[in-house]
């Protein structure tokens, strides 16, 4: 299964990067039809994406097979990396249009998106999801990066706190979290609520609890 995670803050104007190092496979015993059996999937995304980096819209992902994806759509770019390798995700807010780019071992691999008219002004966040296999993630807390970034940006410990944007802050107490139980026959509509509930009050961020929620996550 796949696990992504999200940055506690988020860009909101300069040029910002981060560097995210391969370490390690893990030893898997999956069925031989299961492909990939390990990934990586580094970039960015805003506070309202999930955490599926790539699969909606403003979210924007680099894959370890070589391929960039936003909003569900794979398409080849660059070059696939392994353990040991080391990704450096660029956001250039300050082009025309915004850019997010990327580079391999310090080798730049140009520019991967440009961003919509609807990301504007909003902060994105750094992002990585993985599968079986380990990273360790440089926001400018090494005394040394593993390659130094491209001319012009910082890393994101190193920008401007006014620059920068908090992300959700999860409940302060018990008392402000909701949980919600659907009870039903099947093929009644409770998966139909459920999406059409979660449309409706996404500054919630409702986590589902389900065979296939967690069958999404394994694909």
């Amino acid at each position: 299964m796949a696990g992504g995670v999200r940055a506690t803050y988020g860009a909101t104007s300069g040029k910002i990067c981060f560097e995210c190092k391969l370490t390690e496979t893990a030893e898997v015993d999956l069925p031989d039809t299961e492909e990939p059996k390990h990934f990586v999937r580094v970039g960015w995304s805003s506070d309202s994406a999930n955490l599926q980096l790539g699969e909606v819209a403003l979210s924007y992902g680099f894959d370890s097979t070589g391929k960039k994806c936003t909003n569900n759509e794979f398409t080849e770019f660059g070059q696939a990396f392994t353990a040991g390798d080391v990704i450096a995700c660029y956001l250039d807010l300050e082009s025309s249009p915004k850019q997010i780019s990327f580079s391999k071992n310090g080798e730049d691999l140009g520019s991967a998106f440009d961003l919509p008219e609807d990301a504007q002004g909003k902060a994105l966040f750094p992002h990585v999801m993985i599968k079986n296999i380990d990273c360790s993630l440089n926001f400018g807390t090494q005394e040394e990066a593993w390659f130094a970034p491209k001319e012009g940006f910082q890393f994101i410990q190193n920008a401007e706190k006014d620059t920068l944007e908090h992300g959700t802050r999860g409940p302060a107490s018990k008392e402000e979290c909701e949980v919600i139980m659907m009870i039903g026959l099947p093929a009644s509509g409770k998966t139909t609520w459920v999406n059409n509930h979660l449309n409706e009050h996404p500054d919630k961020k409702y986590n589902i609890l389900s065979t296939y929620s967690v069958m999404e996550k394994m694909k």
